[in-house]
C-alpha cells in the first residue's frame, strides 16, 4: 500500500504520485492511472513514441540494406566523378552515407573491390556481335569493347598494373577466338592472334583514351615539332596529332586482315 499524500491522494513506495492517486501492485503507474488486470501499467491509445535516440553516426536518412551490388555501384560513380586515386572504402561509405566498416560485411578490401568493378564491366563487353562473317564479327565484337572501355578510362590502368582476371570476360574471350577459328586459323593460331588484337587494344587506351589532358598536350607538343627534312612525318603529322582521331576501328581491321590473310574466310 502507498502513503497518504497532503491532498488525499496516494504515494508509491518511492514518493510518486500516481495520477489518480492508484497505484500498480509493485508500486509502479500507468500512464493514466489505471492499471491491466495483471497489475501492469496499460498503455495509453494515442501517446506518441518518444524519437529514437541518436546512435553512435547520428541520425541517418533511412535507406535500403546495403549489399555487394550497391557497394560496387557506388564505387563506380567515386570513379566516375574523381577518378581511380580517389577510391577509397571511405570514399565509397561516404557516397553510401553509411559508415566505413559496414562496407567489409560485402567487400574485404579495396583490392576485392577493384576486382568486383572490373568484373562489372567485363560483364557488358560484347559477346553476340553483328556480322555475315568472321571477320565482321571480330571486328564488330573488339570495336565494341574498345568503346565500352574508353568510357571508363580507369580500366587499362587497373588491367595493366594489377593481378586481376574478370571470369565475366573469359565469354567475349571465347567468342572471339571461335571466329578466328571459324575463319581458319588453328586454335594455337587464333590464340596469337587474338593476344594482338586485345594488346592493341589496351595499349590504344593507354595512349589515347586513358589521360585525356595529358593525350592533348601531346600531341600539342608533337604538331610543334620541326619535321621539315622529315617529308613522311610533316606529311602524316596532322593525322597523327589529331585530338578527335579515333582510328581503333581501322588498326584493329587491319590487324585482322593481316592475320587471316592466308586463310579462306568461313561463314
Amino acid at each position: 500500500m502507498g502513503t497518504p499524500g497532503a491532498d488525499g491522494s496516494t504515494l508509491s513506495p518511492d514518493g510518486t504520485l500516481s495520477p489518480d492517486g492508484t497505484l500498480s501492485p509493485d508500486g509502479t503507474l500507468s500512464p493514466d492511472g489505471t492499471l491491466s488486470p495483471d497489475g501492469t501499467p496499460r498503455a495509453v491509445t494515442g501517446v506518441v513514441a518518444a524519437a529514437t535516440p541518436l546512435g553512435r553516426y547520428g541520425h541517418r536518412r533511412p535507406r535500403p540494406g546495403l549489399s555487394r551490388t550497391r557497394v560496387v555501384d557506388a564505387a563506380l560513380q567515386v570513379v566516375a566523378r574523381v577518378g581511380l586515386d580517389g577510391l577509397t572504402m571511405r570514399a565509397v561509405a561516404a557516397e553510401l552515407d553509411t559508415a566505413t566498416t559496414s562496407l567489409y560485411r560485402h567487400i574485404a578490401d579495396r583490392e576485392a573491390l577493384l576486382a568486383a568493378m572490373l568484373g562489372r564491366v567485363a560483364s557488358h563487353l560484347p559477346v553476340n556481335a553483328p556480322g555475315h562473317t568472321p571477320l565482321e564479327r571480330l571486328t564488330a565484337r573488339l570495336v565494341g569493347a574498345h568503346d565500352l572501355l574508353a568510357a571508363r578510362p580507369w580500366v587499362p590502368y587497373v588491367l595493366v598494373a594489377g593481378q586481376y582476371v574478370a571470369a565475366e570476360s573469359l565469354a567475349f574471350d571465347e567468342a572471339n577466338l571461335a571466329d578466328l577459328v571459324a575463319a581458319g586459323l588453328a586454335p594455337i593460331a587464333a590464340a596469337i592472334a587474338y593476344r594482338g588484337c586485345w594488346h592493341l587494344l589496351v595499349g590504344e587506351l593507354l595512349d589515347q583514351h586513358a589521360l585525356p589532358a595529358a593525350v592533348a598536350a601531346r600531341r600539342r607538343h608533337r604538331a610543334a615539332l620541326p619535321v621539315d627534312d622529315l617529308p613522311l612525318l610533316a606529311s602524316v603529322g596532322p593525322t597523327l596529332a589529331d585530338p578527335a582521331a579515333d582510328t581503333f576501328a581501322q588498326s584493329v581491321a587491319l590487324l585482322l586482315r593481316a592475320a587471316l590473310a592466308d586463310t579462306t574466310t568461313a561463314d
